[in-house]
């Protein structure tokens, strides 16, 4: 384990010390860390020790987060694949990070759909930081997606809108609002055609107390719902917001607002029109679709709760629509 004692020999045989703020290891006689400064404590268990999960053999890392890295790893028992998500060194004092972490584990234990990550068991590694093992799924995700093709056209698109949704509706019917939604928590399978969404650490159940301080902010500035860039309390419609943020996203190839200044970008959404998506018409029987599409989506980044769609069945059912309309205007142009 990691111990705050005296670096001497007797207190600490290894002679290692470890910085919680990086996880770089110094043996001498050193205080503090060179790179950042922070106090350095005694590192009885070497990290990379620290990683070992009991009965798995962690191959490599597959995201890092601000909280947590995650790992592809096999059972040793079966050769079974799983991911494992692991909470970083410098987090582990932190009392509201590991009350998060715990809450993730809950709330995604409850969760039973093709389309959400689940989670399989929880546990703590010899340092005291505590660890899930989830689900793999081959592939990657969205963001990554994206980058290679930088949008996708609403015949390609839809279908994956569709599945988010019902992910989403599963959610919300037990109560649970992901908080969340951007496309680096979306997981394409290695078909291109299946989507899973991930990573809910900072989910909550809409019938238990909430883990964040009073006006205090969460999520990612550029998907984030203006209730929740207001600091304020929020509900199954800020996923639907995020989602239409996501969905403007990948239809257009551009955030629907953008700024390099966080605080500037959470103005935006709470007090800024986003601009049209301009979906192009390139022939006739497609243009009504578009409309139709275009519509969608601003009605999902409206900006007062009230007049979104009030759960996400009603915009499921208004994506099955559009996906239909746009398979109809194939045939009128073939």
């Amino acid at each position: 384990m990691f111990s705050s004692t005296s670096t001497n020999s007797q207190n600490n045989p290894s002679g290692k010390q470890i910085c919680l703020y990086c996880g770089l290891v110094f043996i001498g006689a050193v205080d503090r860390c060179p790179a950042d400064g922070d106090k350095l404590v005694a590192a009885m268990v070497h990290p990379e020790e620290a990683k070992l999960v009991p009965e798995y053999h962690l191959e490599r890392e597959v995201g890092r987060g601000g909280t947590s890295t995650v790992y592809r790893a096999v059972r040793l028992k079966d050769r079974q694949v799983f991911a494992i998500k692991i909470m970083h060194p410098w987090m582990a004092t932190d009392e509201r990070a590991i009350a998060r972490f715990c809450k993730e584990v809950e709330l995604t234990a409850r969760l039973d759909s093709a389309h959400t990550m689940k989670a399989v068991g929880y546990s703590v590694l010899a340092d005291g930081r505590p660890y899930m093992i989830m689900d793999y799924i081959e592939g990657r995700t969205l963001t990554a997606l994206l980058r290679s093709e930088r949008q996708l056209q609403p015949e390609r698109a839809l279908p994956l809108f569709i599945q988010m949704a019902w992910g989403l509706a599963h959610c919300h019917a037990l109560g649970i609002v992901h908080g969340d939604i951007k496309p680096g928590n979306i997981l394409v399978h290695a078909d291109g055609e299946r989507v899973v969404i991930a990573d809910f650490g900072i989910a909550k159940h809409l019938d238990e107390p909430s883990l964040l301080a009073a006006g205090e902010t969460v999520g990612s500035p550029t998907y984030m719902s203006p209730e929740q860039c207001l600091g304020r309390d929020f509900d199954q419609r800020t996923d639907i917001y995020s989602m239409g943020c996501l969905m403007y996203e990948v239809l257009t190839g551009r955030p629907v607002f953008f700024s390099e200044d966080p605080v500037s970008l959470m103005k935006m959404h709470v007090y800024t029109q986003p601009s049209p998506l301009r979906l192009a018409a390139a022939a006739a029987p497609t243009t009504q679709a578009n409309v139709a599409l275009e519509q969608l989506v601003l009605t999902a980044l409206a900006k007062n709760p009230d007049m979104r769609y009030s759960d996400i069945s009603r915009l499921q059912i208004d994506l099955q629509k559009s996906l239909s309309a746009y398979a109809a205007s194939d045939k009128l142009a073939a």
